[in-house]
């Protein structure tokens, strides 16, 4: 078969034995599927094609590393930054975008002790009162003061799941559609019955991570939160960076449109039509010119998020089977996905995860991870 080949079970015979398989194409598999591939790897991604189960669509895209509640995880946040820079570098029709993130505070003083924190850690921020808010963002309500981390950003989770996809067939990967129903060591079985036998396979999907452990006996301590994103039609605002306020946080793309969160996504059982009023509303208050900002599209999902709040990734319990799961797939998807191939491919680790490995101590007292 060539390489970069797509297969559909209703239509093609599919490959019995495979070198490693990710089961799950959202951000993450798609991300490590791309980085096998482009070290001479064969990988197979197994991916159902449903949006319905593409846990990545829940998320809303900003790329950050503004955690400081935690070292060790602040590192891994901003080496997986630097990595997405270099790529972006690398290759720019990728579509991941940094023109900063602006973080609202009320108190000035408090983002002016942030922002010192931030700098001493290497990850560059810089206060901002009311008036150069206002300066920068002419129709803004702006608040007392804000933090600006000019090195964050945002990937539209379609766009560049699909662009990593791409990449990955281009550079050899193989994509198989097929639902995967259970896990064991050295084979997994698809809905349709067929199975598919590899001498290395990686989990990568979301929710259904837990269940498909579950089903060989294997615990993965996971819970779940809603993620509601709400996008507008084109607006005839411009809002130039990532922007999280009390209300919301969101991006605008360059079409125009709007991409946001509410908090209000605590309180799932709101109507989508109650929850996009809400939501406009407060974009109208941020942006008090602005006369409309209807929203278009309501986007729910369940985000997978660990007991202590921190990634999960590494060997499974089972033989040859791997997982990668972590509410913050989009931040860091470059990062677990060299971590993983190296693991796979033998080569030296230039990151070390293994205080995130499945094994660690759930019952120790953990400080919980900024989600």
């Amino acid at each position: 078969m060539p390489r970069g080949f797509t297969f559909d079970p209703a239509e093609q015979s599919i490959p019995r034995m495979n070198e490693i398989l990710i089961i799950g194409g959202g951000i993450l598999g798609a991300t490590l599927a791309r980085e096998l591939a482009r070290r001479g790897a064969r990988p197979v991604i197994v991916d159902a094609d449903t949006p319905d189960r593409r846990t990545s669509l829940g998320s809303l895209g900003w790329l950050n590393a503004s955690s400081t509640a935690d070292m060790g995880y602040a590192q891994l946040r901003r080496a997986s930054m630097e990595l997405w820079h270099a790529l972006k570098d690398a290759h720019p029709d990728c579509p991941a975008f940094f023109p900063g993130a602006l973080l609202w505070g009320d108190d000035a003083g408090a983002v002016r002790a942030q922002e010192e924190r931030m700098n001493a850690l290497g990850w560059a921020a810089l206060a901002l009162d009311r008036a150069a808010l206002e300066a920068r963002i002419p129709g803004l309500n702006a608040p007392e003061a804000a933090l600006l981390l000019p090195r964050e950003g945002y990937a539209d989770p379609a766009r560049i799941t699909d662009w990593m996809t791409a990449q990955a067939l281009a550079a050899g990967a193989w994509l198989i559609r097929g639902l995967v129903e259970t896990v064991e060591a050295g084979r997994v079985t698809l809905a349709s019955g067929e199975q598919l036998e590899a001498a290395k396979t990686v989990i990568c999907a979301g929710n259904a991570t837990g269940d498909l452990l579950a089903s060989a006996g294997i615990d993965v301590p996971l819970r779940q939160s809603p993620g509601i994103l709400m996008r507008t039609a084109p607006l005839p605002i411009q809002l130039p960076c990532v922007m999280a306020t009390p209300k919301l946080d969101l991006w605008q793309g360059a079409d125009g449109a709007v991409l946001m969160s509410s908090s209000l996504a605590k309180t799932p059982e709101r109507a989508d039509d109650l929850m996009a009023s809400d939501a406009a509303a407060a974009l109208r208050a941020l942006v008090p010119g602005l006369t409309e900002a209807p929203v278009v599209e309501v986007t729910r999902r369940n985000r997978p998020i660990p007991k202590d709040g921190f990634p999960i990734v590494g060997p499974s319990g089972l033989d040859g089977v791997w997982l990668a799961v972590t509410h913050s797939g989009m931040t860091l998807a470059p990062v677990i996905a060299e971590a993983l191939a190296d693991n796979l491919t033998g080569q030296p680790a230039r990151h070390d995860l293994g205080r995130y490995g499945l094994g660690r101590d759930w019952a120790s007292p953990h400080e919980r991870a900024a989600l």
